[in-house]
């Protein structure tokens, strides 16, 4: 009886944390995109943008979808299903997969948009989006894009993306092969989930087009953790540990830009902060990360 009543006291103050920090619905959500200008402005070039966005109406709809995610009883059934009978033996991004569950919001095409400075209706040729796990986060700027590739490593998550007709999906490796470059490339929260994020980095400079464009979300502070389909996530092996470092996030923007952004010979065009957001629990409707958006060029 203690322990039951000690779970429900904790559940109750998860639950009142969410309220205190982003509100009790979606017309009460609060989010500070800010960020501190006159620091960055010191150390970034003139020529980059950095845009304040705000929660636009996808951005309202995912988070109208998880508070009534929240409220069924079948969501909270497979969570605790998922907890008790799955996590055990696999990984979270595996769990989330067999389960379609822990879906993701990064940017909405109004906010890639304004972030790339292009116009509607105007559209790009094709896109390559790193790491697309269930395509959700794809799916919402696949429009902007004539043709769409995506990666994945997790065989869940791969089976996940089929549903998503007319996208090409490639291994770990094929995309390195194909025989044209992209315009855009999108790594979304990828870079801090992988044993070589220089290699990558690297490669996907090399298949961008000419003026292509380098899309990178990335959670600061910078904390590299690995979820390599065991129910323990790592720390990532081997030398590539990103250099991006500092107290604060415009610290950290500014560690990106000089020892990742330069080294690489890219130009940073915009940056931005956005909400990394993922469903949640029956404790919290969902899940919320600081997200750092750099749109790099290829000259």
């Amino acid at each position: 009886m203690i322990v039951r009543r000690k779970l429900w006291q904790d559940m109750l103050l998860e639950s009142r944390k969410h309220v205190a920090e982003f509100g009790n619905d979606a017309d009460g959500f609060r989010y500070n995109y800010g960020l501190k200008k006159e620091y960055l402005f010191k150390y970034l070039s003139k020529d980059t943008s950095i845009l304040f966005l705000n929660h636009d109406e996808e951005t309202y709809d995912f988070i109208v979808h998880c508070y009534e995610r929240q409220a069924q009883c079948i969501p909270y059934l497979i969570d605790v299903l998922s907890l008790l009978l799955l996590r055990p033996f696999m990984s979270a991004t595996s769990t989330n997969a067999i389960c379609n569950r822990g879906r993701m919001f990064v940017l909405s095409m109004k906010q890639l948009r304004e972030l790339i400075g292009l116009e509607s209706p105007h559209r790009l040729d094709r896109l390559l989006d790193i790491g697309a796990g269930d395509g959700f986060v794809t799916e919402k700027i696949a429009p902007i894009f004539n043709h769409v590739e995506v990666t994945e490593v997790n065989r869940f998550m791969l089976w996940r993306l089929q549903s998503h007709k007319g996208w090409r999906i490639h291994d770990t490796v094929s995309w390195l092969a194909t025989m044209h470059n992209y315009s855009m490339i999108t790594c979304f929260n990828v870079l801090d989930r992988c044993d070589k994020p220089w290699t990558m980095l690297k490669n996907m400079k090399d298949k961008l087009e000419c003026g292509g464009l380098l899309v990178i979300a990335l959670v600061l502070p910078y904390t590299p953790y690995i979820d390599d389909h065991g129910s323990f996530g790592r720390q990532p092996k081997g030398v590539e540990r990103l250099s991006i470092h500092g107290s604060s996030i415009e610290e950290n923007i500014v560690a990106f830009k000089d020892n990742i952004v330069v080294p690489l010979g890219l130009t940073l065009k915009a940056v931005a902060k956005v909400p990394y957001l993922c469903e949640g629990s029956h404790v919290r409707p969902f899940y919320v990360l600081d997200d750092v958006v750099f749109v790099l060029q290829k000259e």
